[in-house]
Formats: structure tokens, C-alpha cells, sequence
């Protein structure tokens, strides 16, 4: 089994390797470097901007390993020293909103068996509310007819109605329109009375 090992590193523009704009910990550097292209970290916006400026420009920004470490309390010393380091040493206008240490171990590793089964608990009552909903629209036809006339665009009618143009009905589907359209006027003769 390999031992699990905590990466310190900094992500760099390939345009300016020498400037460091951002010190991380991760245990897998090649997945972290894949989230910082696809701007994951929603709650640092100018960690963000720059993100998204370089994937605006076609760059791909890279995770260059600092310092490789054993245990997290290690690697979140280590975080600490390169962010004060390359602050106050060598100028750095670093992105960081801290001054590091502050990795969320929740993220990644195993958990407990009461973490387990509050996530599952949340997850059920969510699933049995978006049950209820859908069920609620179904057995409320003219309420889902209102919702479907303000959301539907005549546009978006008029492709959904060409799509489905010649596609042949189930025999079930074909009874279902019957039952639908009794005693309803068919349209060609709602135009003879008004003319």
C-alpha cells in the first residue's frame, strides 16, 4: 500500500514562471492543477479572475511541487513558510485569502460512520422532496399547462413540435390523446363557425 503524502505547491502562469500567485496543499497535485483549470474555488475571487483570465488567454496554469510531506500538520507548516516566504521575502502579490494552514481535511479520506449517515439522511430528505414536487406537478395538470405556456417559448414549441412530426404513438399513447380530446370541437370546425 503507498503512503499517503500531503504536496505544498505553487501555481504558476507559464508566461511568468518565476511568479508564484497562489501555495496549496493537495495529495494529488495532477487533480488539483485540473480543478484550478476548470476555476473551482468559488470563494476567492481574485483567485478566480486570474483562473479564469488564463483559461480566456488558452493557458493552462500549472502546479509546480514545492515540498512533498508525510502528515498534513507538516504540510500545513510547510504551506505557512512558502506563504510568508514569497510574501515578505521575495514580494509575491500571492492570491491566497490567508496566510495558510487552513486545508479542510473533509474533503478527501474516510468518513465516519455518523458523517456517513447524516449525509445519507440529508440526501433521502432531498430525494423524497423532489419526489413530492414532481408528483405535485403531475397530479396538478392545469398548474404544470401554466408552467409549461411560461416557460415555452413559440420558438422552442415549434422545434419540440418538428422533432416529434411522423415519430408513430404507442397504441397506449394513441388512447391517451382520445380520452384527452373528447368532446372537443376539432379545429376545423371552430374555423367554418366564424367564418
Amino acid at each position: 500500500m503507498t503512503e499517503r503524502t500531503w504536496t505544498v505547491y505553487g501555481l504558476i502562469d507559464p508566461r511568468q514562471p518565476r511568479d508564484i500567485r497562489y501555495v496549496g496543499i493537495t495529495i494529488d497535485p495532477r487533480r488539483r492543477e485540473g480543478e484550478h483549470r476548470r476555476v473551482q474555488d468559488k470563494g476567492n475571487r481574485r483567485l478566480v479572475t486570474w483562473e479564469s483570465a488564463a483559461r480566456v488567454d488558452a493557458i493552462s496554469l500549472l502546479a509546480l511541487p514545492l515540498e512533498v510531506h508525510r502528515t498534513l500538520d507538516s504540510a500545513q507548516d510547510g504551506e505557512r513558510w512558502w506563504i510568508r516566504e514569497l510574501r515578505e521575502d521575495y514580494g509575491c502579490d500571492l492570491l491566497n485569502l490567508n496566510n495558510g494552514g487552513a486545508w479542510n481535511s473533509t474533503k478527501c479520506g474516510p468518513k465516519s460512520a455518523i458523517t456517513r449517515a447524516r449525509i445519507s439522511a440529508t440526501l433521502a430528505k432531498h430525494v423524497e422532496d423532489r419526489r413530492a414536487k414532481i408528483l405535485q406537478g403531475v397530479r396538478r395538470p392545469a398548474a404544470r399547462a401554466a408552467h409549461l405556456a411560461a416557460n415555452c417559448s413559440p420558438e422552442k414549441r415549434a422545434k419540440l413540435s418538428a422533432a416529434h412530426l411522423g415519430r408513430p404513438k404507442s397504441p397506449e399513447h394513441r388512447a391517451k390523446i382520445s380520452v384527452a380530446l373528447k368532446g372537443r370541437v376539432p379545429w376545423n370546425k371552430r374555423v367554418e363557425e366564424r367564418s
